[in-house]
């Protein structure tokens, strides 16, 4: 199991629908997945264009390349749609007519070889956003204010661009001093008076509105991936890289998006209006062209109040916010679980009062009947209070992998604890819904060789999750195994004890090395830190006498991993070890259980007798 301890790589986001699954996009009939650059330089489209380079892979669904005009000699870009992957034509039809300087004009579209093609605007000052490069906050409100003004032309004409995000942002010139909006295949029309436009699922999960998982969108929707985009553009990434996509579904739904401290306050009311939650309460242009033009701007902040009526988790127990609501939920937990099996709908209730969207989630959570009511419960915590820190046992909590993992290891208690919730699903649930999903799906696609051996596995987990963990420590008592003298065709049988006298958990296997035939191991698998193993050696009946030796090879988890425990044996004839064996009945008939103690308390008077006469000596010299 070495690569469970390899580093987990970021997770690549997915995308999430409400009630916790995750969408699988599913491909078109007929489509066969393609290189991601198939046209040459000189090679044409359509007979049209001619293929200068290649700009960009869009993804699955189209290539991108710059190409000359014939007819007007001009530079132009055709994004060629792989099989049958085409923009919305109503879209495409709607977007031909119309001019804006801040949006990508597209001069053209059909069909050429079975494949769909868009002919757009060359915008040679390339793409806003290079990953790892941030931008000042000058340079992003200079593109806040030409895009505030592509999204009004846009929705003013029923058009919701559904896709904004940095990589939708081009410069028109060289100069890279003008913004221009693009790539507006997912785009929906919203029909004269319609307030939320129903459409489908596909959306970019990073920076998707909270009412795009309900499959519905406004033109405010792009406003609040606005407020996702500057975050990017400030930071050179987006604020949930590396993240599951149930963490940045519960940071869209259920969590404030967190604003960076570096920010200024001016920059921060921004942003706070565009990732405002609640549709009406979310900034549009109205409010961004006030705030561009100095105008201090109203934020309607997110519900923070307790509430008027608490919500009695049990007797003494009266939660006033979600927050409040969570730690009892985690530190009460069997109140917590007889809440979801009773009193369901007076808690979706009540967090409805907040987040309704929040308590329809709960309400889909507990209804499914694949996970347990300890996982619901734990899903339901989460999503209360996302980010929280995991409640191993009281007195012990942590907030990150790492932490958790020292947690577990640190004593017995935290140990049988951190089994216990590894098994039954919390810790991975935790895990999943707080930023850290990617070691919970590492985990998922190898527990299932650690059902028999919990400790074992528990050990792997905790150094998943913190490879530094020193690693337990061996102690093996003897040393070095000395049979001593075996008669030919006998056997002899010694105890090794291999112990773990620091933390963590021991497990290994113990095999020899050079043993003869006859040799047996009451055991080769090590578990536990505390193994005790049998060595029986027999010797075969035409064995030739004398001295041999052979080792036992112990491989662990241990900090030395492999340790060679060295074993010797005399081999004596089958006549001397019988009449060693004579002697030994004898002394026994004579002397019965006390034959030990007899020869002992000979051993001592003659030594005694030879003190004694050595004295007489000193005394008298001449004697």
């Amino acid at each position: 199991m070495a690569d469970l301890t390899k580093r987990i790589p970021a997770a690549e986001p997915t995308k999430r629908m409400p009630g916790g699954a995750a969408e699988t996009k599913r491909m078109p009939e007929g489509f066969t997945p393609t290189a991601a650059v198939s046209m040459r330089p000189g090679e044409r489209i359509n007979g049209n264009y001619e293929v200068v380079r290649p700009l960009s892979d869009a993804g699955g669904e189209a290539e991108v390349y710059l190409c000359r005009d014939l007819g007007s000699g001009h530079e132009v870009v055709v994004k060629l749609y792989r099989g049958n992957f085409k923009p919305k034509l109503d879209i495409v039809q709607k977007l031909k007519g119309l001019k804006h300087e801040d949006i990508i004009a597209v001069f053209g579209f059909g069909e050429w070889n079975g494949r769909f093609y868009e002919v757009m605007e060359h915008a040679r000052g390339g793409p806003v956003f290079a990953p790892g490069r941030s931008l000042s906050e000058a340079q992003v409100i200079q593109i806040v204010k030409e895009i505030n003004n592509a999204l009004h032309f846009c929705h003013s004409r029923g058009i919701i661009h559904r896709d904004l995000k940095p990589t939708n942002l081009f410069y028109r010139n060289p100069e890279k001093t003008d913004v221009v909006l693009g790539d507006f295949g997912i785009s929906s029309i919203m029909e004269e008076g319609e307030e939320l436009h129903k459409t489908t699922a596909h959306h970019s999960t990073h920076f998707s509105a909270p009412e795009q998982y309900l499959n519905k969108v406004h033109p405010k929707t792009d406003y609040y991936a606005l407020g996702i985009t500057i975050l990017t553009l400030l930071k050179g990434r987006s604020p949930f890289e590396g993240w599951t996509n149930e963490a940045v579904y519960t940071a869209h739904v259920a969590q404030k998006v967190k604003i960076p401290e570096t920010c200024s306050p001016r920059m921060q009311s921004l942003l706070a209006g565009l990732l405002t939650k609640e549709i009406d309460d979310r900034w549009g242009h109205e409010q961004v062209t006030r705030w561009l033009n100095g105008d201090e701007v109203d934020v309607r902040r997110a519900k923070t109040e307790r509430h008027e009526q608490p919500f009695m988790v049990g007797p003494g127990l009266a939660a006033q916010s979600l927050q409040e609501l969570a730690e009892m939920l985690h530190s009460n937990w069997q109140h917590g679980l007889g809440i979801l099996g009773r009193k369901a709908d007076l808690l979706c209730a009540w967090v409805a009062e907040e987040n309704p969207q929040l308590a329809k989630e709960i309400r889909e959570a507990i209804e499914p009947k694949g996970l347990s009511w300890d996982e619901k419960l734990m899903q339901v915590i989460c999503w209360l209070d996302p980010g929280r820190p995991y409640l191993l046992t009281p007195g012990y909590s942590a907030s990150t992998p790492q932490e958790l993992a020292q947690q577990i290891y640190s004593n017995e208690r935290t140990w049988q604890a951190g089994r216990e919730q590894l098994f039954n699903g919390l810790l991975p649930i935790w895990l999943r819904y707080s930023r850290f999903g990617a070691f919970a799906a590492e985990w998922e696609r190898h527990k299932a060789d650690f059902k028999e051996r919990k400790d074992q596995g528990l050990d792997v987990f905790v150094r998943l999750l913190d490879p530094t963990l020193p690693p337990p420590q061996i102690a093996v008592s003897p040393a070095k195994l000395e049979f001593g003298k075996i008669g030919a065709g006998q056997e002899k049988s010694l105890s090794l004890a291999i112990a773990n006298p620091g933390r963590g958990y021991l497990h290994g296997k113990i095999t020899s090395e050079g043993g003869p035939a006859g040799l047996r191991l009451s055991t080769a698998e090590l578990e536990g830190n505390q193994n005790q193993v049998t060595v029986t050696l027999r010797v075969s009946a035409t064995a030739g006498p004398g001295k041999q030796q052979f080792g036992l090879r112990l491989k662990t988890n241990a900090g030395e991993s492999e340790i060679l425990i060295p074993c010797t044996y005399r081999v004596i004839s089958a006549a001397a070890a019988r009449a060693g064996g004579g002697t030994a009945r004898l002394a026994k008939a004579l002397f019965g259980n006390h034959t030990r103690q007899v020869a002992q308390a000979m051993i001592f008077g003659a030594l005694l007798g030879l003190f004694l006469r050595f004295a007489l000596m000193l005394d008298n010299p001449a004697a």
